[in-house]
C-alpha cells in the first residue's frame, strides 16, 4: 500500500471507531464497507460492529413487540436489513416479530383433527347474545363431546377471543376445556342464558392445542379468535 492509501484507511478505521463509540454501529458500518481496501483490521471492526448492531436492532424490536407496536417493530428490522442485507440473526427476527403479531386464528391455522366442529370465517355468523359473530367456529352440533385441535408449533404466545352459547341452540349449559400439550390449563362455564364472554390463553411455547366441549348437549360459539 502506498502511504496515502494506509491514511486513507486509518482515517477511515479512526471515523469507524468514533461512531461506534457513541453506538451508532449504522453509520461505522457505512463507513467501513465503503472503504475502498477492507484491511484485516477493517474487517475485524466490520464484524464486530454488525454482531453489536444486530443486538441492538433485536433489543429495539422486542421492545416495541411488547409495546404491541409490531408495525414500528418491523420497520426498525427492515431498515437494518437495508444496511445487513444477508443478515440470518436480523431476518429470523421478522420472522418472529411477524408470528407475534396479532393475526385471525381461522385465517393463518385451521384444526387438523375435528368432531362437532362448524367453521364461521369472514362473511358466515353465529348469533350469541343476540349479536352476530364471525372468525371462528362452533362447537357440539349433536355431539355431546366435540373438540377442535391445533398444531401452533411453539410459534405463538396467546390466543383470544369470544366464547358462549350459540342462540337457538337450546336450553342447557355447557363446559369447555382447553388442553396445551395434554396439559388442562382452563375450564370455561358456560350459562345458555348468559352473555358471550371474553377469553385469554397463554400459548407460549405450545405445540398442540386442544379445545373440548365435555357437557352440555347445545352448542358453544367461539368467535373473533386472535392468535399472537
Amino acid at each position: 500500500f502506498s502511504v496515502f492509501s494506509m491514511e486513507a484507511n486509518e482515517e477511515t478505521a479512526n471515523s469507524a471507531q468514533d461512531y461506534a463509540d457513541i453506538n451508532d454501529y449504522e453509520t461505522a458500518i457505512s463507513i467501513l464497507k465503503g472503504a475502498a481496501v477492507q484491511t484485516p483490521q477493517m474487517e475485524m471492526m466490520l464484524a464486530d460492529y454488525t454482531e453489536r448492531y444486530e443486538a441492538q436492532i433485536t433489543a429495539q424490536a422486542d421492545a416495541l413487540t411488547v409495546s404491541e407496536k409490531y408495525d414500528e417493530a418491523i420497520d426498525c428490522i427492515d431498515h437494518a436489513l437495508e444496511i445487513l442485507p444477508d443478515s440470518s440473526v436480523l431476518t429470523q427476527k421478522r420472522i418472529d416479530v411477524m408470528n407475534s403479531r396479532p393475526q385471525l386464528l381461522m385465517t393463518v391455522l385451521k384444526p387438523y383433527e375435528t368432531n362437532g366442529y362448524e367453521e364461521r370465517l369472514a362473511g358466515e355468523f353465529m348469533k350469541m347474545g343476540g349479536t352476530e359473530y364471525s372468525d371462528g367456529f362452533i362447537l357440539g352440533p349433536n355431539y355431546q363431546t366435540s373438540y377442535a385441535i391445533f398444531n401452533l408449533n411453539g410459534q405463538y404466545t396467546k390466543m383470544s377471543g369470544m366464547i358462549g352459547h350459540v342462540d337457538g341452540s337450546g336450553n342447557s349449559s355447557e363446559t369447555v376445556s382447553i388442553f396445551a400439550d395434554g396439559a388442562h390449563v382452563k375450564t370455561i362455564e358456560i350459562d345458555y342464558k348468559a352473555l358471550p364472554q371474553d377469553f385469554s390463553i397463554d400459548v407460549t411455547g405450545v405445540r398442540q392445542l386442544i379445545v373440548e366441549r365435555t357437557e352440555g348437549n347445545t352448542e358453544t360459539g367461539l368467535a373473533e379468535l386472535i392468535i399472537h
